[in-house]
């Protein structure tokens, strides 16, 4: 999994990355300046977004766009579905955190006057002992991977209104197609 995905909730999560998505979700081509231009937002916003989205093989750069010494880039979108692009990088985002659950250990040893903490296998090298001050090391469960649980079902619930509210809309656009 790219690292670069390890934030991908708090874009996700971000009103301003969420614009940026939806905009491009349902384009086959975009420029950054169209997307400033058409959502207000920030040139270095649209551009980081863009390339951790480039870095997980959703958008690609096509070309530089050279406007009187001006650059805009020219993108392409290799997934034109919101539905399916949200769900593409949050399950990226869950296997990357299950991952990442699965190789953190589940009980550190922290020392109570120092605030360091050791895995099992340091710990038990050193007797339990902290090797920084010397005081006796005291089993504890590692928070970590209760954060990490607490990101997932979030990113859980974030997958489940996006996708409830695109059912919304498109059930809302039948109707009015009906009329």
């Amino acid at each position: 999994m790219s690292k670069n995905l390890i934030g991908i909730m708090s874009y996700l999560l971000n009103e301003n990355y969420l614009r940026i998505l939806e905009y491009i979700a349902d384009k086959k081509e975009f420029t950054e300046r169209e997307i400033k231009r058409q959502l207000k937002i920030k040139e270095e916003e649209i551009r980081k977004l863009l390339y951790i989205l480039e870095e997980n093989n959703i958008v690609y750069p096509i070309s530089i766009i050279n406007n009187n010494g001006k650059f805009d880039f020219r993108w392409g979108n290799r997934v034109q579905d919101k539905e399916k692009l949200f769900r593409l990088l949050i399950n990226k985002e869950i296997n990357r955190i299950n991952e990442e659950i699965k190789n953190t250990p589940k009980t550190l040893y922290y020392c109570n006057e120092c605030g360091s903490a050791y895995n099992f296998d340091d710990a038990y090298e050193n007797d339990f002992i902290c090797k920084e001050c010397g005081s006796l090391l005291n089993e504890k469960e590692n928070f970590r991977i209760i954060e990490l649980e607490n990101i997932i079902h979030n990113l859980q619930i974030l997958l489940n209104k996006y996708s409830s509210k695109v059912a919304k809309k498109e059930k809302a656009s039948k109707a009015k197609g009906k009329k």
